[in-house]
C-alpha cells in the first residue's frame, strides 16, 4: 500500500493495525495536506453490514458540522476490493490511553474535556445521529492552543450511529429489534435490552458512565463476561461516586448519577442541558458573585440600612460648611444651600411634625409669653407689698 494512490491522497507510511484493519499516513497529492488512511482487511471488506456500518461514519461526520467531530474526506474501495476512509490524521491520545496512564484524573479536568465531549455530541444528536458507542477509547484529545485548556477532545467513530431524519439516505444503518451493538461496560440499559429504538438519552447514559469512570478511576460496572455486564447495566444500581472518592464535588456526583438513571425519563433531557450543569460547575467563584442579583440601591437621601448617611461634597465659595447629615437629621429650613452644591432640598411640608417648619413665628410667640408672665411675677409682688402696709 504504502506510494498507492486512493483518490487524492498518497499512502507514506503505516500508523498501526489491529483485527479489523490497518491505518496509514496519506499525503494530499496537490496540497501537501496530511490525512490518515483507515482500510479493512479483505475478509472484513467482504461482509456487506460491515461495510456499511464502516462508512456510516463517512456519513455521519458529513451531516454534522463541529469541530469536536472528526473529518472524513473522502472514502470508497480500493482495487483489492478493501473498503477505506480518509480522514482527518490527529496526533495525541485517546482518553483511555490518558485514563490508563494517569489513572484517576482531576475533576476540574475532567469536567474541561467531558464539557466539549457534551458539544460536540449536542451537534450530533441535534443532526439525528446518535452515537451509541460512546466509550474513552473513542474520544481522542489533541492539542490545540486556541482552546483555553490548550486541549480539543475529538469523538470518533461512528461506525454503529444510528442515523435518523430526512438528511439521511434510505441505506442507512437500521437497528433490528433484539439486536445488541455496542460496549457493554458503557452501554445503556435500554441498549443493552436490544431495543431498536434508542434515543439520544443512551449516548448521555454512556457519557455518565465516561464521567464516573474517569474521576472514580474505575466504571460503575465491571466484569470480565459480556453478560454479567449487561445484567448489571439493566438491573443494578451505580455506586455513589463519593463511595469511590469522598473528596467529589456534590454537584459533579448529582450529574453522575442523573445521567445513569436506569430509566431515560430521569436523565437530562438532552447534552444540551448536560453542558449547561458544567458550566455551572466549572464557572469561577468570582463569575457566580457577579451573575447573582445585586440588592436594590437605597433611595436618594436616605440613610443606608444599619448605617448613617454621610456627606462628602465640600460647599462651593461663599456657601457656609454643613455638618455631615446623620441619621434622623434634617437640614433646616434656614440652611437650604442651592442646587449647585449637590444637597438636596427639603420640602417642609414633608418634615416629621417634631421639627417646627416656622421658626420664627414660635419665637415671637415664647417672647410674648415671656412678657405676660413677667407682667404676672411683677403684679403678684405689688400686691404682696400693699397687702403687708
Amino acid at each position: 500500500m504504502i506510494g498507492e494512490v486512493l483518490g487524492s491522497y498518497r499512502v507514506t507510511h503505516e500508523l498501526g493495525s489491529g483485527g479489523m484493519g490497518v491505518v496509514y499516513a496519506a499525503e494530499h497529492i496537490v496540497l501537501g495536506s496530511r490525512a490518515a488512511v483507515k482500510m479493512l482487511l479483505p475478509r472484513h471488506s467482504r461482509d456487506e453490514e460491515l461495510v456499511r456500518r464502516f462508512f456510516n461514519e463517512a456519513r455521519a461526520a458529513t451531516l454534522i458540522k463541529h469541530p469536536g467531530i472528526v473529518a472524513v474526506f473522502d472514502y470508497g474501495h480500493h482495487a483489492s476490493g478493501s473498503a477505506y476512509l480518509v480522514m482527518e490524521l490527529l496526533e495525541g491520545e485517546t482518553l483511555a490511553g490518558r485514563r490508563d496512564r494517569l489513572g484517576r484524573l482531576p475533576e476540574r479536568q475532567v469536567l474541561a474535556l467531558m464539557r466539549q465531549v457534551a458539544g460536540a455530541l449536542a451537534a450530533a444528536h441535534d443532526a439525528g445521529i446518535i452515537h451509541r458507542d460512546l466509550k474513552p477509547h473513542n474520544l481522542f484529545v489533541v492539542r490545540d492552543p486556541d482552546m483555553p485548556t490548550g486541549e480539543r477532545m475529538k469523538v470518533l467513530d461512528f461506525g454503529i450511529a444510528k442515523l435518523a431524519g430526512p438528511a439521511t439516505s434510505s441505506d442507512c444503518e437500521k437497528t433490528h429489534e433484539g439486536s445488541l451493538l455496542g460496549t457493554p461496560k458503557y452501554m445503556a440499559p435500554e441498549q443493552c435490552r436490544g431495543a431498536g429504538r434508542v434515543d439520544a438519552r443512551a449516548d448521555i447514559y454512556s457519557f455518565g458512565c465516561i464521567l464516573f469512570e474517569l474521576a472514580c478511576g474505575t466504571p460503575p460496572f465491571d466484569g470480565e463476561a459480556s453478560g454479567d455486564l449487561i445484567a448489571k447495566q439493566i438491573y443494578e444500581l451505580p455506586p455513589r461516586p463519593s463511595s469511590k472518592l469522598a473528596a467529589i464535588d456534590r454537584g459533579f456526583e448529582a450529574l453522575i448519577l442523573r445521567c445513569l438513571q436506569k430509566d431515560p425519563n430521569a436523565r437530562p433531557a438532552s447534552m444540551v442541558e448536560v453542558a449547561r450543569v458544567i458550566d455551572e460547575l466549572v464557572r469561577p467563584a468570582s463569575e457566580a458573585a457577579a451573575a447573582e442579583p445585586a440588592p436594590p440601591a437605597p433611595r436618594t437621601g436616605a440613610p443606608p440600612p444599619g448605617g448613617t448617611m454621610t456627606a462628602t461634597r465640600k460647599p462651593g465659595p461663599g456657601a457656609a460648611e454643613i455638618e455631615p447629615p446623620v441619621a434622623q437629621h434634617i437640614v433646616p429650613r434656614t440652611h437650604r444651600l442651592s442646587s449647585s452644591t449637590g444637597i438636596q432640598v427639603i420640602d417642609p411640608s414633608r418634615v416629621p411634625s417634631r421639627v417646627d417648619p416656622h421658626p420664627r413665628r414660635t419665637r415671637r410667640r415664647r417672647v410674648a409669653a415671656g412678657i405676660v408672665a413677667l407682667a404676672v411675677v411683677a403684679a403678684a409682688a405689688m400686691l404682696r407689698w400693699w397687702l403687708g402696709t
